[in-house]
């Protein structure tokens, strides 16, 4: 018990955190149950880069999302039919093959916020997030 306690400790306090997925919205990727460890330290180094699976706070309920980001700063968002589209142009992203239900019209990404959504596109809730609001990068262990 206290090996454990010493461990948790250890990550708390080098800017990690844990996490326990629940939820379909980030399969196959994720499943319900995976243990994250989130970098809280990592972005003040680095950007956000399309493709990061982070840890957002979830702004209405206080509590956390685990999310790709896929738009960045000043970049148009749409998806059609499941075909994500950034600035007009199609991309390669490669999501669940039962995508068709979703699409979002154009959705301009503000500055200093990004555009996530979960990689099942058919659980998955979307929408912009300020900068600040992003806890850290995830990483499944």
């Amino acid at each position: 018990m206290y090996l454990i306690i010493l461990l948790l400790s250890f990550v708390w306090s080098r800017g990690y955190e844990l996490f326990i997925t629940w939820g379909p919205s980030m399969e196959p990727t994720l499943k319900t149950g995976d243990l994250i460890v989130v970098n809280k330290v990592f972005y003040d180094y680095t950007t956000i880069d399309r493709l990061d699976v982070v840890v957002l706070k979830d702004t209405e309920d206080g509590g956390h999302m685990i999310k790709r980001i896929i738009g960045l700063p000043m970049e148009i968002i749409e998806i059609k039919q499941g075909a994500v589209f950034i600035n007009g142009k199609k991309t390669e992203l490669d999501y669940n093959a039962n995508t068709e239900k979703l699409d979002i019209e154009s959705i301009r990404v503000p500055s200093g916020h990004y555009f996530y959504i979960g990689d099942n596109f058919e659980w998955s809730t979307w929408g912009i997030i300020k900068e600040s609001d992003i806890v850290g990068k995830a990483n499944k262990k």
